[in-house]
């Protein structure tokens, strides 16, 4: 079920303080009214709130009255669509057929009205105190089929009267009743759903990876009693991937898009029509006392044909690193890859005899995946507990790396930085073929050193060890960008890795910054909003599309997202909404509002983003005051100095001669 305010984006337009009243209006006339029919409040999408039912009509009732209040409060209007259909819950978000069926729904839906599908019709169909009555068939954006659309009939329904006294608990069944009610409902959603759609990303190219030797390895699952192997499951996987990763004859897809299935009710054909691969490898962990199955099946996603499998029996502690070795060598026999003599030895390659150390290293990159600071400080306690009992463990030093290259680090970059350094060309003097770390390393020679010619034969060589890294094409692609080598080839690389890594937001955004440092605003466009039917709250892709409207000069939209970005949590350290704001108002034409927004940042924060802030001068015309928050950035090593020979927003500073010198500096030779 979800609501959208009619006329909402023109009222922030003219009256912000009035447009967050509203806003806050509407939180609590609903927020009360969806727990009062269990439902479930997911998220707000601008002015739109998205949420769950586990009943058609518990989310109708909720509908009903929702409206009623609505119209009762005489301050604005609604729009609610609802729709049915199976999603998959991930990390507080949904996902599935029924979001998209719902947004569009409502995109049609008139002010002041609840539509519904006809599958919700149905369900409803037969409560007095619900009216409904068919509006008409509609071909539907993103949706293969017509969908026959149902109106409620507010009016019709008295919510304190003899219609249906709403207010009442609906779920009067006894206990036992209401549980099947319950299981019945599983899986399946009544949503409020924005216009921001997560499978609008679904029309994206996927570089051709669609063939007989693609393969996505799945999340195993974990089938203990006591649900405690989740760590050992994330690992098998994990390690499985990375073992088929390094053979070139097969296309693998990255952890993190194949983590996105994890806990995830829907079919092979579709996740590999999704990740566009031909086969899927999923597997199981039961654990009994000291004794684990594993049990790993190798299918054909299209036809669901089993290519192979296999039951381990395994004894904790003892050798697990022969069974992933083993069900690696069985997946490249039954998809015919070739091997070369290096590749046979990869799979055999253990980077540890330690099974303690190897435990200890997968509960490090288990935390890791939630980037957080404090899941990195866990994560640096197991790795550091892996070296000392191994010390020749190369992964966990290069994961100590990892953690050291993110902000979550707490560190700034000039502290964090040569500690991350320090950790790969360890882990890389104990295994210069470990392409992890190659990929960490060439980074910081190119974002932190400067040093590009450096930076690309490392990147190329670990490109070459391991030509299914998204991160190494990831870096690559950027650099050849950054330096003006190759911008197209640049786009390209990076292509290359979203493909290796189709539900990244991250890269995914990256390629949407890309298209907007090469001035290609309309590519940029149509990628950022992609990104952002991955990740509605990711700040990066949201600032990133307000400077694409902003180089198009469509100012209205451009400060709306600009005024919505989060000020506070990691993603400040990406995007301060005060130097960018500033930056809007003076790009636009308003120097007075550039000025006093600029001060009182700086005023409430002086030591935000010296890039940041050198643009909100140059727009300002204070050529100076912008080169020397450039030289500052510099000394400081600010992460967005890396773009700075081809981003747009300084293009008037490029005949400057501090701005030559700086990036003659940088061994930009002046490009």
């Amino acid at each position: 079920m979800f609501t959208d305010i009619v006329g909402y984006t023109a009222l922030m337009g003219h009256d912000e303080k009035k447009a967050l009243e509203v806003l806050e209006n509407n939180r609590q006339i609903q927020r009360p009214i969806i727990e009062e029919y269990r439902g479930r409040w997911i998220k707000e999408l601008g002015d739109g709130v998205m949420a769950s039912f586990n009943a058609a009509t518990d989310a109708v009732y909720a509908a009903i009255k929702i409206q009623q209040a609505c119209s009762a409060a005489g301050i604005y209007q609604l729009r609610i669509g609802i729709a049915l259909g199976e999603i998959v819950f991930e990390n507080e978000d949904i996902f599935g057929e029924g979001v998209n069926v719902a947004a569009r729904i409502q995109s049609v839906t008139p002010p002041g009205a609840i539509w519904i599908s006809e599958s919700v019709h149905s369900n409803v169909i037969n409560k007095n105190d619900i009216t409904s009555e068919f509006v008409n068939a509609q071909h539907l954006k993103n949706v293969s089929a017509p969908v026959r659309i149902y109106r409620v009939i507010v009016g019709a329904t008295n919510i304190t009267g003899e219609r249906g006294d709403l207010n009442r608990n609906v779920d009067n069944h006894p206990p036992a009743q209401r549980g099947t009610r319950i299981l019945i409902a599983l899986g399946l959603t009544f949503l409020l759903a924005s216009s921001v759609l997560f499978f609008l990303y679904y029309n994206r190219d996927r570089s051709g990876l669609e063939h007989d030797k693609s393969i996505a390895v799945l999340p195993f699952t974990d089938f203990s009693q006591a649900k405690d192997q989740e760590w050992f499951c994330d690992g098998m996987m994990e390690e499985i991937l990375n073992h088929l990763s390094k053979v070139k004859d097969l296309q693998v897809i990255s952890r993190t898009s194949s983590m996105k299935y994890k806990g995830a009710k829907i079919s092979l054909e579709e996740i590999g029509r999704e990740l566009g691969v031909a086969t899927v490898l999923e597997g199981s962990v039961r654990k009994k006392g000291e004794k684990i199955r594993i049990t790993v099946q190798l299918i054909n996603a299209k036809s669901g044909h089993h290519l192979w499998s296999e039951d381990y029996d395994y004894q904790d502690g003892n050798d697990i690193f022969a069974v992933q070795t083993d069900v690696s060598e069985n997946v490249v026999t039954a998809l015919k890859a070739r091997l070369t003599s290096e590749e046979k030895g990869s799979l055999a390659k253990r980077d540890t005899d330690n099974p303690q150390a190897y435990k200890f290293y997968r509960k490090g990159r288990h935390f890791w995946d939630n980037r957080t600071k404090a899941s990195f400080d866990s994560a640096e306690m197991y790795y550091k507990k892996a070296v000392e009992l191994d010390p020749d463990y190369a992964l966990a030093y290069s994961g100590l790396a990892d953690l050291y290259i993110y902000p979550n680090s707490g560190l700034s970059q000039l502290e964090a930085i040569p500690i991350a350094k320090d950790y790969a060309t360890r882990a890389l003097a104990l295994d210069n073929t470990l392409g992890e770390a190659l990929s960490t390393l060439g980074f910081i020679e190119s974002a932190f050193d400067y040093d590009w010619i450096k930076s690309k034969r490392t990147l190329e060589k670990s490109i070459a060890l391991n030509n299914n890294n998204p991160t190494a094409h990831l870096f690559y692609g950027n650099l050849l960008q950054y330096t003006g080598q190759n911008t197209q080839k640049g786009i390209q690389e990076i292509k290359r890795a979203l493909a290796l890594d189709p539900l990244s937001a991250n890269l995914n955004y990256v390629l949407g910054r890309n298209y907007y440092l090469a001035r290609q605003y309309d590519s940029a466009s149509v990628q950022l909003k992609k990104t952002l039917t991955l990740n509605p709250g990711f700040n990066l892709a949201a600032g990133n599309l307000a400077y694409v409207l902003l180089a198009k000069k469509e100012f209205i939209p451009a400060f709306e997202i600009i005024k919505q970005l989060e000020s506070e949590g990691t993603s400040k350290i990406f995007y301060y909404r005060g130097p960018n704001l500033s930056y809007a108002y003076g790009i636009s034409g308003d120097k007075i509002n550039a000025q006093l927004e600029l001060d009182k940042t700086l005023a409430e924060n002086p030591n935000q983003s010296p890039y940041h802030v050198a643009r909100a001068y140059l727009v300002m015309n204070d050529y100076d005051r912008a080169l020397t928050s450039l030289e500052k950035a510099y000394q400081l090593r600010d992460i967005w100095m890396y773009i700075l020979s081809v981003d747009p927003t300084f293009d008037p500073l490029r005949m400057e001669p501090r701005f030559i010198a700086l990036l003659k500096t940088m061994n930009l030779d002046g490009k």
